[in-house]
């Protein structure tokens, strides 16, 4: 977040200043900014940007709205390259593994991520792109399963996942999603179907 402002005072003396805000910030709570290097400070108190990270897991809604967000360009690489980052968790932190659902989007020509509709089926195509789901949970006895699926050019294909991406803004992303994940780690041998999701996310 940033605070601006630019002019020239008319008088001189005590008088009232308002700065523009710009910018999304990425947590909750009170922001001690200072002006200048005058030791001239204030406060400014903001809430995170709230959205929607929702789908059903085989026929269960489970909702991913703690910490959710989505990022727009993968500060992996210098300079960074443009993608479309959706992620999310069921609940706070609480020392064990809390479940993380995450869809990535990358683009061979790495273009910025449009409106479209996006499978795993034109990974190979010069102008086509790559999709990988994860969705990371404990289990009762405290084994971690990662259900994962991602476009591949090798056979056997992974099982089918779309994503409707429906609007992208500076500020924003929306869409739905739906298909099969499977236990890739622990050999994909078993599936989780994922209907009826929905994203309406802050790009952070």
């Amino acid at each position: 977040m940033t605070f601006s402002k630019a002019g020239i005072f008319s008088v001189t003396g005590i008088q009232n200043i308002v700065l523009a805000g710009a910018g999304t910030p990425s947590a909750s709570g009170s922001v001690i900014f200072t002006v200048g290097t005058g030791g001239c400070t204030f406060t400014i108190t903001v809430a995170q940007p709230t959205g929607t990270y929702q789908c059903k897991i085989d026929g269960v809604l489970t909702v991913f709205t703690d910490r959710a967000q989505a990022d727009i360009t993968d500060d992996f690489f210098a300079p960074p390259t443009p993608y479309l980052y959706l992620n999310g968790y069921t609940g706070p932190p609480n020392g064990n593994t809390v479940p993380q659902f995450q869809i990535f989007i990358t683009k061979n020509d790495n273009s910025a991520v449009a409106t479209g509709t996006y499978n795993g089926n034109s990974i190979a195509l010069p102008n086509g792109y790559r999709i990988e789901i994860d969705y990371t949970v404990q289990n009762p006895d405290l084994t971690v399963t990662i259900w994962n699926t991602s476009s591949t050019i090798f056979p056997p294909p992974n099982p089918a996942f779309s994503i409707n991406v429906t609007s992208v803004t500076a500020s924003r992303v929306t869409g739905t999603f739906s298909g099969t994940l499977t236990n890739t780690l622990q050999g994909s041998t078993l599936f989780k179907q994922i209907t009826e999701g929905v994203f309406d996310l802050p790009i952070l």
